[in-house]
């Protein structure tokens, strides 16, 4: 009996052990978008207690994760999810703390360098390689050097290696040499790329290396090609180079003219004047100056050659060149132009500006040496071969054009300089007879008379003039009266912009009456700039009274050179053989 009622007392403190445990658990379930926590008996694992007993706690998912707060009853949670719950006096249990977040791992990145490149020697380029925190280990990563627009070994010097970070550093440089230099160029890149990290990560993995010209555009400038130019003392004729450096896209142009040293012009060269005209991307040009022959004993001796008013350049250091004729020794004893190949070779330069074509400068000789020893007849031939120089169609369409241009735009003759340097101009590159010359003649002329009304001395009379005064301006200097019809035509085309100023000129300077008018004027004025090289009042005359005298006796003999002695006087006279000899 005592037994059995121990085993009853026994049975009746376990079960309300059980009891009280299972009114303790919290039964948490979500379902339809709702957690709820229900105060329930599950002492053997289910079941859900009814009544007042049971207390319920509801609220959305987003609420939960939210924080709520929600109340029902005396049951509630509030911010954080289910921090506390209380239910009839119970304390739910607390929700466990999360886990500690791990270190991250330092990542690499490296920066990016703009410099100027300097001139010369070297300019380093110094990339930081950083990490974004210190490691607990050792860090390694690789590094190289690689072309963009900059080219490895001219404009920098490549390099690699391996950087390695101790425990506790965050920061190493990678160093760039830079090969400076004075050349215009655009700026341009190259890159340091990092590779093969260890016990890092790489962020940002590519440096770039920017190397910005500091070379200002070198500005463009004329010169000749070098100092000084040899050649010896014979009839032919010498090539001069000019050159343009810096920058060469626009146009540019200079002056270049001959001037007398020991060797002086007439007798040791021909006067050469004119203007180089760059085009865009030229670079180079050239100028020819035609060489004389003389007898005189007079070692070598020079020129020079100068330089002035460049436009769209500067003159660069060598403006001046020298050109050094070695002599010819021995001297011949007698006078080059008595010799038919020096006299027809003379007359190619003096009034032609160039160097004779082999079949021309044959044929004139042929004429002269056919007279055999006949020296009146050698006479005779020399004074026609010397004629029709002047006469020739070459000289007729650019020296005549020249002296006519200047007679009908100022009513003046034209001086020795300026039509010797402008006639180099309107001649050149024109062989009668040559392939295209006719073509190349016409291009010629239409260009110089652009070149011509565009003149300061032009412009400055006949800018402000109607078309009509212009034309009958010309007309009056010229010295001709066209008829009502020829002034309408022209003044009508220059209204409707058929014909440009130039080509009035042009077309008034082939009017044969004008023509016929100057014929003479032009024919004496021609013996002092070809035989003698000076205008009719230089030294030794001090006016023009020589000029007069040949021009009346060339007008007595109605132009009839022969008769009129005048070539005859001219290339017999003293100051016309000493050019060549004593």
């Amino acid at each position: 009996m005592q037994n059995t009622g121990r085993a009853v007392l026994t049975l009746l403190i376990l079960v309300l052990v059980l009891f009280l445990n299972a009114s303790t658990n919290l039964a948490q379930v979500m379902s339809n978008g709702k957690y709820s926590v229900t105060s329930s008996v599950q002492a053997g694992g289910g079941g859900v207690s009814t009544g007042s007993a049971n207390k319920v706690i509801e609220g959305t998912a987003g609420q939960a994760a939210a924080g709520g707060p929600y109340n029902k009853s005396t049951v509630g949670h509030d911010v954080g999810f289910w921090a506390t719950v209380t239910a009839a006096g119970f304390t739910a249990t607390p929700t466990p703390s999360p886990s500690p977040t791990p270190a991250s791992t330092p990542a690499l990145s490296i920066n990016d360098v703009a410099l100027a490149e300097g001139n010369g020697g070297g300019t380093n380029f110094v990339f930081n390689v950083t990490l974004s925190s210190a490691g607990s280990e050792t860090i390694t990563v690789d590094y190289a050097t690689a072309s963009g627009t900059a080219t490895a070994g001219s404009d920098y010097q490549t390099t690699n290696g391996t950087l390695i970070f101790a425990p506790g550093e965050v920061s190493k440089t990678v160093t760039v040499l830079i090969s400076g230099d004075a050349q215009v160029e655009p700026d341009e890149a190259f890159f340091v790329n990092l590779s093969n990290p260890a016990n890092t990560t790489i962020l940002k993995g590519v440096g770039q290396g920017t190397i910005i010209n500091d070379d200002a555009a070198a500005g463009p400038a004329i010169q000749f090609s070098q100092a000084t130019y040899a050649a010896a003392e014979q009839l032919g004729a010498i090539t001069v180079t000019v050159i343009r450096s810096g920058d060469s896209s626009g146009a540019a142009s200079v002056d270049y003219a001959t001037s007398d040293g020991s060797a002086v012009q007439k007798s040791d060269f021909e006067y050469a004047a004119g203007t180089l005209s760059f085009g865009p991307g030229e670079v180079t040009k050239t100028l020819v100056v035609l060489l004389n022959q003389d007898s005189y004993t007079e070692g070598s001796e020079g020129f020079n050659l100068v330089l002035t008013k460049p436009t769209g350049a500067s003159l660069g250091a060598q403006s001046v060149a020298q050109v050094m004729l070695t002599d010819d020794l021995p001297e011949t004893l007698s006078n080059p132009i008595d010799d038919a190949r020096s006299f027809v070779y003379m007359h190619y330069h003096d009034f032609l500006n160039r160097e004779p074509d082999a079949a021309g400068l044959q044929f004139w000789i042929n004429q002269i040496e056919s007279c055999g020893a006949n020296a009146q007849c050698h006479e005779e031939n020399r004074i026609n071969t010397s004629a029709a120089f002047f006469l020739s169609i070459e000289f007729q369409e650019t020296g005549y054009l020249r002296y006519l241009l200047q007679k009908e735009s100022f009513a003046s003759t034209s001086k020795y300089a300026e039509f010797m340097r402008d006639i180099q101009e309107v001649s050149s590159g024109v062989i009668v007879n040559s392939p295209g010359w006719e073509q190349k003649l016409r291009d010629n002329q239409r260009q110089f008379a652009d070149k011509w009304v565009n003149r300061p001395a032009f412009k400055a009379i006949y800018d402000n003039m109607s078309n009509a005064d212009f034309v009958n301006s010309i007309y009056a200097n010229a010295g001709i009266l066209p008829s009502s019809a020829k002034l309408e035509a022209l003044v009508k085309a220059l209204d409707t912009a058929g014909k440009s100023r130039s080509a009035v000129l042009l077309e008034v300077a082939a009017d044969e009456t004008f023509r016929q008018k100057e014929y003479n004027a032009a024919f004496v004025m021609m013996q002092y700039f070809g035989y003698l090289r000076r205008d009719p009042n230089a030294l030794p005359d001090s006016d023009l009274s020589g000029y007069n005298f040949w021009l009346s006796k060339l007008n007595a003999f109605k132009g009839n050179f022969q008769q009129a002695e005048m070539i005859k006087a001219f290339i017999t006279s003293f100051e016309y053989r000493r050019r060549f000899a004593q």
